[in-house]
Parts: structure tokens; C-alpha cells; sequence
């Protein structure tokens, strides 16, 4: 017997205010939004414009006054004490792939021999049936 599927729960969001966007492509937005005709919260979301130039949100956070308050008093102190984080990716600096490539000897060649690139990180993987160029022929 299959279950019952609950019926799917529209969800609306008037958007009050948008203070700003948080990139130059335009696809962070920070605005106070209300959802499901709820009381309106700040709100940092992802977002894109439509076919028809209409703003579409999607995932991000809600934050009620209180929230935005305590937010910014850790970003104004980590700011005084020179401590403002600087982001990185997973843990790491950001790369710079021109000077990888000129410094790396052979990577060029290790990429046109098979191995592959994921996620903007050089993941050297052996494709079954490559061989490495140090491995001995024969």
C-alpha cells in the first residue's frame, strides 16, 4: 500500500525592503522579507531574476532584530580587533591557477594524459588504463 503523500504547502514571501546586494552578479541579496504573511525579518538569501526580470529568492537565512543586532556587534568587534575573518574556501586560501600552472611542472601534461580538475581543485586521478608519465614502459 503506498503511503499518502502530504499535500505540497505553497510558500509565499512579499519582499519589504532590499538594502543591498552582496555581489556584483547580483545572486546575494540582504532585504527584509516576510514569509507566509509572517512578521517581515532580515534576510540574506540567494536569488536570481527570472525570464521576465522578476526576482526570484531561494536558500538562505532569516534573522529577527535581535539577531541582526548581536550579528553586527561580532562583525563591528572582530573589525575594531583587526580579527574579521577572511573567508576561505573549505579551510583553504584562494587559489591562484596561473601561478600553479607556470610553477607546476608537468601538470599540463598530467591533465591531457587523463587526469581531471573537480570543483575548481586540481584532483590528480589516474583514469583506468592511463599511464603516468614516471611509470616505467614496458
Amino acid at each position: 500500500m503506498a503511503k499518502d503523500k502530504k499535500p505540497e504547502r505553497k510558500v509565499t514571501c512579499t519582499i519589504g525592503t532590499i538594502h543591498g546586494y552582496l555581489n556584483t552578479d547580483k545572486s546575494k541579496i540582504a532585504a527584509t522579507i516576510s514569509w507566509n504573511n509572517g512578521s517581515p525579518k532580515f534576510n540574506i538569501r540567494d536569488c536570481f531574476f527570472d525570464d521576465q526580470d522578476a526576482l526570484q529568492i531561494r536558500k538562505g537565512i532569516a534573522l529577527d532584530q535581535s539577531e541582526v543586532e548581536k550579528l553586527t556587534d561580532i562583525l563591528n568587534e572582530q573589525r575594531r580587533s583587526g580579527k574579521l575573518p577572511k573567508v576561505t574556501i573549505a579551510g583553504t586560501a584562494v587559489v591562484d591557477f596561473n601561478k600553479i600552472f607556470s610553477e607546476a611542472e608537468g601538470i599540463v601534461e598530467a591533465r591531457e594524459e587523463g587526469h581531471t580538475t573537480q570543483d575548481g581543485f586540481i584532483v590528480l586521478r589516474r583514469r583506468p588504463g592511463v599511464k603516468l608519465w614516471t611509470e616505467k614502459k614496458g
